[in-house]
């Protein structure tokens, strides 16, 4: 999916589907592929994304708490993410989602979330991927293009 469409489409969140694959090739090679979903949501439009089994810091099936992001304290997490790229000189001014895995029946496994920062012209610019390791750390990346351009498919 081209993420640079996503930022322009008129749902406030989408449901992903793909495949994970591991493969460790010493001291025995093994290799497992399986299915995952998430979800990828418009922060400027968190409130507009619910339904009956899906909610955004609401008890649900599946659910998005923002306590589980960013500065963890339920605060705005567009204005946390704009203050990272503003910092890093990058443009702040454009659609930013969330792909993340849902809290499922309340539980969550979130390995690796991912901020998709857009310039105000729809293109990705940087994501900033967010690592939880198995010992509660949490870790940030900001992935810019090279020279802060355009991150395309390329």
């Amino acid at each position: 999916m081209n993420t640079s469409q996503t930022s322009r489409t008129d749902a406030p969140a989408l449901l992903l589907s793909g495949q994970v694959m591991h493969q460790r090739l010493r001291p025995v090679l093994h290799k497992f592929v399986y299915p995952v979903f998430c979800v990828r949501l418009d922060l400027a439009r968190l409130n507009e994304a619910g339904n009956a089994w899906f909610g955004v810091d609401r008890r649900r099936l599946m659910c998005v708490r923002t306590r589980d992001y960013g500065p963890r304290d339920g605060s705005d997490l567009a204005s946390w993410v704009r203050g990272h790229l503003q910092q890093a000189g990058l443009p702040h001014d454009g659609a930013i989602w969330l792909q993340t895995f849902p809290r499922l029946f309340g539980f969550v496994f979130n390995p690796v979330s991912f901020f998709l920062c857009h310039d105000r012209e729809g293109q990705l610019r940087a994501v900033l991927a967010e690592v939880n390791n198995t010992f509660g750390e949490t870790q940030h990346y900001l992935l810019p293009a090279p020279g802060q351009g355009v991150i395309d498919e390329h």
